[in-house]
């Protein structure tokens, strides 16, 4: 395994489990008050963002699945994916606008779930 995925995945394993749990009821999770998606694009100005709502979240669900043996805390609503050159993607799990969970993945992995939920891409 990388060094950084072992890095993000301590990191972000933490953020995500504090964010679940301060977001269980609506009030607080309108407010995300731990991290929103929003803070966590202020804070990687050099990735290119892209946004995937409900309808594609099937690949992503499966990738998460992969990588992991439970399912995320809660149930996200979308995903945005950070990407950065050279690196690898950050696909950023969303409920209501607030950080779930973070999941490290090359691009052949992304592509691969892609290809095995919506068919063949390019």
């Amino acid at each position: 395994m990388p060094i950084w995925h072992a890095i993000w995945r301590d990191a972000f394993v933490r953020a995500s489990f504090i964010a679940t749990v301060l977001t269980a009821s609506p009030a607080i999770a309108a407010s995300c008050p731990l991290l929103s998606v929003e803070d966590l694009a202020e804070k990687l100005p050099a990735a290119d963002r892209f946004e995937f709502e409900t309808g594609m979240l099937r690949p992503f669900l499966a990738l998460w699945a992969q990588h992991h043996d439970a399912p995320l805390a809660a149930p996200p609503d979308g995903v945005a994916l950070f990407a950065f050159r050279g690196r690898p993607l950050l696909i950023a799990f969303r409920r209501a606008g607030c950080l779930v969970a973070l999941l490290p993945a090359e691009p052949a992995e992304l592509w691969q779930a892609l290809r095995e939920h919506i068919g063949p891409i390019a």
